[in-house]
């Protein structure tokens, strides 16, 4: 103090120090309060769309394999002892298991709890790195730059609530990359051990297999790096990750007898027939479309972001340019190679943009710090607050907002519950809005649940639904032998089918059916498919025939005064009576 007196300029060093402490400090809060006002703004978002969206009916199988794993003790899709390999995210099992566990009654709010836990943990995850990349906490732009990266990625996709509330694995496989780009760039930084950063080798093939191109666009990054120390690096890590997933591959194969998911057989070109084919290319062109229109603002940033890294990020330089260009590759992959079934609102090319968001926050925590603004230490502080308490506003208001369309049509059928949530109380409700336009009179077949052997290619509520009942996955995607080989109609009559349902784009596999000998003998089918609602078969020596062909009866009737012309509804009619008479005089065999 003396000193400081004696010499104004220590004086004013001392002075300079405690303001740029004070000034640090306040920053430090203003993040973290910063960050908090973005959690809770996303999440506040995501609450209100939830509400309206119901799980989607993929979303549903994880239900199924998590019974089958608690009751059974393996993963499988009926209780037949068979490991079927149908979950392309075996990992999400770590969150959708103890879901399940604790709505063991009601599995419907089972995959709604897992929709909420996937999409916390991601946008917890996400939003704390970052925050952490651009190291937020030490400028004020940098402050405000991610603040505005955590949020927009999210509002400038129109459907992101609907994919994260799906009840899919999408956000948790979002979160895995995440983690593993993370602990990539401490990794490049620190050159900490590489057999560390390739124990995500198996947890991103147990996620999304195609996901490990990114495992080749970071060893790429290592092997340009500066420093030899950079291109040892790198050589160590492929070799980890090579023989991780090589022993992986190996014990896949050997418990599901595939190592490889069975929708990658599924949802190659050449599976299906080309009529499927052909409109399933004209879905995946319109997807596509509107993902660029979508995010194409933000594959332009992460491209000028790698750009500017290549010549500002010093160490990091090579970080960007490899993350953007394998998303590119991934992108070209899922365009031109992948059948994308299920593929609503751009899921599969979801990966990307995490990549994106990555190369932007990488690139901005290179912005050089200016000089401070003209704003007071507390003024910062108070800003994250202004931020927080708006987010908190956001949150009660959407809780308490007036429903959308869609909820005042569910409460008018079932009411409302706690903070306006409707459409909670199970599969009957679910069936009802969703179910009935694509299979007719599932609620009665549903009845006879563990007195029935199913075949469908939607399988998602009916395998849920039906928990005790062998199921028969006609698309092959729960179905090793159908994924492996094709569907063959004989064969898939010699399951001893009581109920099949028929879907109007797969014609191949449907005439596979109706053609396999004795069909038209075994089985009486109806005419009920309009739209989305399918065709349905029952097996005539089924004990409970009776009953689901006097549903299927009417189902058909119903469809054929709404959508049959004169003279269809007349051969249907004649061919009909011509059925049931020919029933009337069946002899049995001596």
């Amino acid at each position: 103090m003396q000193d400081a007196l004696l010499n104004p300029s220590l004086g004013g060093k001392a002075n300079s120090q405690a303001s740029d402490s004070a000034y640090a400090t306040t920053l430090r809060w203003a993040a973290r309060i910063a960050w908090l006002g973005v959690v809770l703004l996303l999440l506040s978002q995501f609450l209100i769309n939830e509400r309206s969206i119901p799980i989607w009916d993929d979303g549903l199988m994880w239900q199924r394999y998590d019974n089958i794993l608690l009751k059974y003790g393996y993963i499988g899709w009926n209780a037949d002892g068979i490991h079927t390999y149908g979950l392309t995210s075996i990992l999400f099992l770590i969150i959708s298991v103890p879901c399940h566990l604790i709505f063991h009654n009601n599995w419907y709010h089972a995959a709604i709890l897992t929709a909420f836990v996937g999409t916390i943990a991601f946008v917890l995850g996400l939003t704390t790195i970052i925050f952490r990349i651009t190291d937020a906490s030490r400028s004020f732009p940098r402050l405000i730059l991610a603040c505005l990266l955590s949020s927009l990625y999210f509002f400038f996709h129109q459907h992101f609530w609907e994919l994260l509330g799906s009840g899919m694995d999408t956000p948790f496989s979002l979160l895995v990359l995440s983690g593993f780009l993370y602990s990539s760039y401490r990794m490049y930084t620190e050159l900490r051990s590489p057999f560390k950063l390739a124990l995500w080798a198996p947890a991103l093939y147990l996620t999304r297999p195609d996901m490990c191109m990114f495992l080749a666009g970071v060893g790429l990054a290592f092997l340009l790096g500066s420093t030899k120390e950079h291109r040892a690096y790198a050589v160590r890590f492929g070799a980890y990750c090579a023989g991780m997933l090589a022993v992986l591959g190996v014990g896949l194969y050997l418990y599901f007898h595939s190592p490889v998911p069975l929708p990658f057989y599924a949802k190659r070109h050449g599976y299906y027939d080309e009529t499927f084919e052909f409109y399933c290319k004209q879905y995946d062109d319109a997807v596509w479309a509107n993902f660029r229109a979508e995010y194409g603002w933000l594959a332009i940033t992460a491209a000028l972001s790698a750009v500017f890294l290549f010549f500002k990020g010093g160490s990091h330089r090579w970080m960007g340019i490899c993350l953007v260009a394998t998303a590119g590759v991934f992108t070209w992959y899922i365009s031109d190679h992948v059948m994308q079934v299920m593929g609503f609102y751009g899921r599969f090319y979801m990966p990307t943009v995490i990549a994106y968001v990555f190369t932007i926050a990488l690139a901005i925590r290179y912005v050089s710090r200016p000089a401070k603004m003209l704003i007071r230490p507390q003024d910062y502080k108070g800003i994250g607050v202004v931020a927080m308490l708006g987010s908190l506003f956001m949150l009660g208001f959407q809780l308490f907002s007036a429903p959308s369309t869609l909820e005042r049509q569910r409460v008018m059928k079932f009411g409302s519950g706690p903070l306006g949530f409707t459409f909670r109380d199970g599969f009957n409700e679910y069936f009802i809005v969703n179910g009935e336009a694509v299979w007719p009179s599932l609620d009665v077949v549903q009845k006879f649940d563990g007195d029935v052997r199913l075949a469908s290619t939607e399988a998602g509520l009916p395998g849920a639904w039906m928990p005790n009942t062998y199921f028969v996955d006609t698309a092959g995607l729960n179905d090793t032998e159908i994924a492996l080989h094709g569907l063959d109609g004989a064969k898939l009559l010699q399951r001893n089918l009581d109920v099949i349902y028929f879907h109007g784009s797969y014609p191949k596999m449907n005439a596979s059916i109706l053609n396999a000998p004795n069909f038209w003998r075994d089985y009486r089918y109806y005419h009920t498919r309009k739209e989305r609602i399918l065709d349905v078969a029952v097996r005539r020596d089924y004990k409970h025939f009776a009953e689901l062909d006097a549903a299927f009866r009417k189902n058909e009737d119903e469809n054929i005064v709404k959508n049959y012309r004169a003279d269809q509804y007349s051969d249907l009619f004649y061919g009909r009576v011509l059925t049931d008479s020919n029933d009337l005089f069946q002899v049995a065999d001596e």
